[in-house]
Parts: structure tokens; sequence; C-alpha cells
């Protein structure tokens, strides 16, 4: 197993452990232990504290959940944007409780507060405005509540959401997005 993949087990993991057992009551050794990590490997790539290695993970979760790691970016070049929609949905399965943390604080004035609202604003800048030559943060806002909603859209068949996914990255759509008035 390589290296993202560890640090994206371990965080993970970290996540729903916090979510399941409360803030901070979780052990750095537990969480190792189901990651087949070290401590110190833990420590050294998360930090000295759990604190900081809560941080941490959610800081690698949402890279990997909003695209912006270097292994999703990969993805996203080699398979196209249905691939990276389903590794989001088969995060969102394998570990729920990273949606839950994610609401809890995303609204939050903490650290963990601001670091979601800064990857959500930086995907959105970035990630969709610059990517999909949108012309205004109301056209990403729409295209991201589409491309969350169908990833978050567990009633929907797999044939279905890559339907939903391949339309939402189509230039069809994206054309008619970008012809959408600007919102005042």
């Amino acid at each position: 197993m390589n290296k993202v993949s560890k640090l994206n087990i371990f965080s993970n993991i970290v996540l729903r452990e916090e979510m399941l057992k409360g803030h901070l009551k979780w052990t750095v050794s537990l969480v190792a232990k189901e990651a087949d990590v070290s401590r110190a490997w833990a420590y050294k790539n998360f930090g000295p504290d759990k604190n900081e290695i809560l941080y941490q993970s959610l800081n690698t979760a949402l890279d990997d959940f909003l695209c912006l790691s270097e292994e999703r970016m990969e993805l996203l070049k080699n398979e196209g944007a249905t691939a990276v929609f389903l590794r989001s949905r088969e995060l969102l399965t394998e570990t729920p409780e990273i949606i839950s943390f994610y609401l809890k604080y995303f609204f939050s004035d903490c650290r963990f507060g601001e670091l979601i609202r800064s990857k959500e604003n930086y995907y959105v800048r970035h990630g969709l405005t610059n990517r999909r030559n949108l012309k205004n943060r109301f056209q990403a806002n729409f295209l991201r509540s589409l491309q969350h909603g169908t990833v978050l859209a567990f009633f929907l068949n797999p044939e279905e959401t890559n339907e939903l996914i391949d339309f939402s990255v189509s230039e069809k759509f994206l054309d008619w997005l970008r012809q959408m008035p600007l919102e005042e």
C-alpha cells in the first residue's frame, strides 16, 4: 500500500472515531492499529498530539473528497470525472461519519470549520469556476450542489449515478450553465 493510501485510511479512521466516540476520546494507538501503521508513523505524518492529528486528518480527507489531492487529480486526468465522483461516493459509503463531521463543523467558528470552508471555497474557485470556465460563484455553486447531491444520492443505482455525473460534466450541460444569468 502506498503512502497516500495509508494517509487516507488513517484520516478516515480518525474522523470516524471522532464522531463515534466524541471529541478526542479515541486513542492514537487504536487508530494506528486499525490503519496498520505505527504510532510513530502517525505522529510523524499527522502531528504531535490528537488535536493536530484530527486537524490534519480532516485536511487529508477534504483534499481526497474535493478532488484537491494529487491522487484525485491523477484519477481525474486518467479516468475522468465519473471515476472521481464514484470514489467520493465510495469514501462516504465506507466512512459515513465523515459527512457528519463535515456538517457538524461547517458553520462552526473553530479551526475545523475554518478549514472546511477554506477548502470548499478553494474547490469552488479553482476546481469548478476555473476548471469548468464558469462565469461566477452562482454558476459554480449550482454545479457544486448538483454534483454533491449526486454523490450523496444513495437511492440512485450506479448506472443512474454515472449518467448524472457524466451529464454534469458534459459540455452540453456546462454550456447551458454558462448561459445562466448572473445573480445579483
